[in-house]
Formats: C-alpha cells, sequence, structure tokens
C-alpha cells in the first residue's frame, strides 16, 4: 500500500522549504508578482487553478488530521485548496495580502522562517520516519 502522507511531506516539505528560502532571500520578487497579477486580472484563473488541483488531490489522497506531519500535510492540501478557489474569484484579494505581507520586512522575515522550518519538519518525516 502507497503511503501517500509520506509522499505529500517529501513534496511539501520540499516546496515549503524552496519557497521559504526565497523569500528570505529574494522578497522583492514577491511584490513584482503582486503587481504583475494586479494588471493581469484575466490570468488569475489559470494562475490559480494548479493551486486548487493540487490541494484538491492531496485532501483526496491524505485527509488525516493529527499533530503530527499527516496533519500538516493535510492542513496544506486544505489551505492550498482555498487559497485556489479565492484565487480564482477574488485574487484581488490575495493580491492584497501579498501587498500587505511584501511590504513588512518583519511579516516576510517571520513568514519565511516558519517557511523553512515546517518545510525542514516534513522533509525529515518523509524521509527519515518512512
Amino acid at each position: 500500500m502507497i503511503n501517500f502522507i509520506v509522499i505529500l511531506a517529501r513534496f511539501w516539505g520540499a516546496v515549503l522549504l524552496i519557497c521559504g528560502l526565497a523569500i528570505a532571500f529574494g522578497g522583492v520578487r514577491f511584490t513584482t508578482a503582486a503587481a504583475s497579477l494586479r494588471q493581469e486580472r484575466a490570468l488569475a484563473p489559470l494562475l490559480f487553478f494548479p493551486v486548487l488541483a493540487v490541494g484538491a488531490l492531496n485532501v483526496a489522497v491524505a485527509e488525516r488530521w493529527a499533530l503530527n506531519a499527516g496533519g500538516l500535510v493535510t492542513l496544506l492540501g486544505w489551505l492550498a485548496l482555498l487559497k485556489g478557489a479565492v484565487g480564482m474569484v477574488a485574487p484581488e484579494l490575495l493580491v492584497r495580502v501579498a501587498d500587505a505581507v511584501a511590504g513588512s520586512s518583519v511579516v516576510r522575515l517571520l513568514a519565511a522562517l516558519c517557511l523553512i522550518v515546517a518545510g525542514v519538519y516534513l522533509l525529515w518525516a518523509g524521509y527519515l520516519l518512512a
């Protein structure tokens, strides 16, 4: 039997670690990306559909609420599903949140730190505990 929690822990761990490092060391790019999304609202459904699909697949194959890596994987799946849905329906809301995060270096640093810690934890759980 395939353990989807382990596979998704490895996937989300890598994604979170890379995103956390990108935010920590290249946060200005995220401000530029938010500005581009604000100008090209017609592209929002195309950009957020993959997020919606990843979230839906994650929730469909691995939904396990617990205080461990499986619970974090489930939470990330639901958050991706929600972000994809909101991004397709009201992308301006996500642009405002991105602007607020990108505008504050303290919030950006805290977000990057949380992503890096969660990414390392999921990679550890996915590779060493499996």
